[in-house]
Order: structure tokens, then C-alpha cells, then sequence
């Protein structure tokens, strides 16, 4: 608090004194920045939002919180939002609140849209080395974590030059 006192005197006479108590409110915290990664994300990434604040008043500190939303439904209350609770088109936000045991600020990012993940595919030949004579089989597995329908080509190439076979 601050205190002011005036005294008032002629040189002679009494001294008159007058005081007045002034109490400093709380400011309350800032957010001063708040970032999701990965942006944009696909339906594989596990969200990090990371956020700073501030507060103007020495004495305080800011903590911060966290809370996701999938779709405008809550969807978890740490820094990180897992890939399982979302899929490909769902907006996905976060809301980062500080506070400083006495007054709450919130802010909110902006909304991030899942996008397509791309298919995955891996070869496995049956033989780790061949002469002309030898057939070689491929084994391919393929996926795509949005479920998405996908076609595979195969091409089996010598010399980097088309065979022309496209079977395993």
C-alpha cells in the first residue's frame, strides 16, 4: 500500500497532518504468445502447444494451463494432444490460461486443421544377393493412417532400367 502525508504549518501554530491509504490491486497475467507444432500437423502428429506469459507484478508468477479441443469438444488438459484423438479434417484448439494465484487470463491460438498423412510403404526382397538365374520375390506392406483408399505399383528395375515386370 502507499501512504501520503501532508503536514501543514505556519511557522508558529500546530502542525496539521493528513494521511490517506492507497492499496495496489493485482494485475493480472499475459499470454504472450502461444504456438502449436507440428502446423500444419496430419493425423500421425502428436500436438505441443507451448505458451509464455507474463506479469507485471514482481511478486507473481505466472502458471500456465492448458486445454485441447477437437471439434469444439474438450479433448485433454496438457501441453501435448495425442494423434488418437483426432482424424484427417477435425479442427483441433487450444486454450492456454495463466494465472497468478489472483487473477486468470485466457488465450486462445488459432484453430489448426488435421491434414492428410501420406501412405507408408515398405519392400522386403527374399534374397540379400541374386546371379541372373535366381526368381526374387518382394514382399510390400503398405498402409495409410487415414484409411484412405491407395493403389501400390510395383516396378522392378535393373540397372535402373524397367524390367517391365510389375508383379511381386
Amino acid at each position: 500500500s502507499i501512504t501520503v502525508t501532508v503536514t501543514a504549518t505556519d511557522g508558529t501554530d500546530t502542525t496539521t497532518e493528513t494521511s490517506t491509504a492507497l492499496v495496489i490491486a493485482n494485475t493480472a497475467p499475459v499470454i504472450d504468445s502461444l504456438t502449436v507444432t507440428p502446423d500444419p500437423a496430419t493425423t500421425t502428429d502428436s500436438l505441443t502447444a507451448v505458451a509464455t506469459a507474463s506479469d507485471v507484478d514482481a511478486a507473481d508468477t505466472a502458471t500456465i494451463s492448458y486445454e485441447w479441443f477437437v471439434n469444439g469438444n474438450p479433448a485433454g488438459t496438457t501441453d501435448t494432444l495425442d494423434s488418437s484423438n483426432f482424424v484427417k479434417g477435425d479442427s483441433v484448439t487450444v486454450t492456454a490460461t495463466a494465472t497468478d494465484g489472483t487473477d486468470t487470463v485466457s488465450s486462445t491460438s488459432a484453430a489448426l486443421v488435421i491434414a492428410n498423412s501420406a501412405p507408408t510403404a515398405s519392400i522386403d526382397i527374399d534374397q540379400t544377393s541374386a546371379v541372373t538365374t535366381d526368381t526374387l520375390t518382394a514382399t510390400v506392406s503398405t498402409a495409410d493412417a487415414d484409411q484412405d483408399t491407395f493403389t501400390t505399383t510395383i516396378d522392378w528395375l535393373v540397372d535402373s532400367v524397367s524390367t517391365g515386370e510389375t508383379g511381386n
